[in-house]
């Protein structure tokens, strides 16, 4: 499982930046070079310069992540999407910085009682099966998306176990 995709979307950028076809390696790579701190202390309110023409000075997007993605050999894709939480305080340090991820697979489900009764299977499979983990803070965040690279779906069910989506 060496081809993955994903979409950044820069708080300061027009568009996300797309990659596709990429290594595990590649993935973790670039997920290190991001300079989330930096990012997050740049889009907090009191650190805009109001009085400035520049466009850069203001946040594009006040939504931004890194959506990871692959398709397994029946083409059943999975995805982890990771946030950055906003500061909270001017000073906002490296330790303060926390992300929110949501994990999207497919994944047999129980059917309810009901519909069991009325005939029905007693699983199905649902494509877009959503989990997700709140207020983490960097390490674990960069050892979800390793188990995440390496396809051990067991680690990730464990970690991530809310479920329904971040939003």
């Amino acid at each position: 499982m060496d081809d993955f995709r994903y979409e950044f979307l820069d708080p300061f950028m027009e568009k996300e930046l797309l990659k596709d076809g990429i290594t595990k390696d590649q993935v973790l790579t670039d997920f290190e070079k991001i300079n989330w701190h930096k990012l997050v202390i740049d889009t907090f309110s009191e650190n805009q310069d109001v009085n400035t023409d520049k466009k850069e000075a203001a946040p594009r997007n006040d939504f931004w992540y890194l959506n990871i993605s692959y398709s397994d050999l029946q083409y059943q894709k999975s995805q982890l999407l990771i946030v950055p939480n906003f500061a909270c305080k001017a000073s906002f340090s490296e330790n303060d910085l926390r992300f929110s991820l949501q994990y999207m697979r497919p994944k047999m489900v129980e059917i309810p009682t009901w519909k069991k009764l009325l005939g029905g299977v007693d699983k199905k499979l649902k494509n877009d099966f959503s989990s997700c983990k709140r207020e983490i803070n960097i390490i674990e965040t960069k050892d979800l998306l390793f188990h995440f690279l390496q396809g051990e779906n067991n680690i990730l069910e464990d970690k991530i176990s809310e479920i329904g989506s971040l939003f």
